[in-house]
Order: structure tokens, then sequence, then C-alpha cells
């Protein structure tokens, strides 16, 4: 409570930035991730990394055996808009 009073945010520039961005988290207004476009499709069949559930639906069942491609599209919300989220790797 301290480290974001008035007296402490007003020494420091970087202290006030910090405090909002922690508000900004905590209350889910940044750092959100939501996944949207959940598509997948048997291996191999025709379906595009980006295409839509519009496109090509996705199937209603698979046999044990089947390799099935799974994609979705992961955006992050930051200051109360929703982007593009960029990573390299994303574990699941």
């Amino acid at each position: 409570m301290t480290m974001c009073s008035d007296e402490l945010m007003a020494q420091s520039q970087a202290n006030e930035q910090f405090c909002k961005q922690l508000a900004n988290w905590v209350f889910k207004e940044s750092g959100v991730l939501r996944a949207t476009n959940l598509r997948h499709n048997k291996k191999g069949e025709a379906c595009a990394r980006d295409s839509t559930i519009a496109e090509c639906p996705n199937p209603e069942n698979y046999k044990i055996e089947d390799n099935v491609e799974f994609y979705i599209d992961l955006e992050q919300k930051t200051e109360g808009q929703w982007y593009p989220y960029v990573a390299d790797d994303i574990q699941l």
C-alpha cells in the first residue's frame, strides 16, 4: 500500500507507472489473454491456419488414431483494448 501512496508516486515517475500497470493488471484491464476463433480438423485436411469457423466448420467427431490440428487466435488486453498476442513459444 505504501508503494502506491500519493507521496511515493509523486516522488518517482517509474513508481507511478508501476502502480498504474499493477492496478490495470489487478482489475483485468491489461495482461489478460483470451482465445478466439477456435478451429480444429483432421491433420492434412483442407482447413488453413488463417481460416474462420464459417469457412471450415469443426468436425463433429474423430477416431481414436486420428491426428488432429488445433488452432486458436490469442489476444491480449492492453489498456482496455484487445490486440493480437505475439509470442515465440506458448505452453498450454
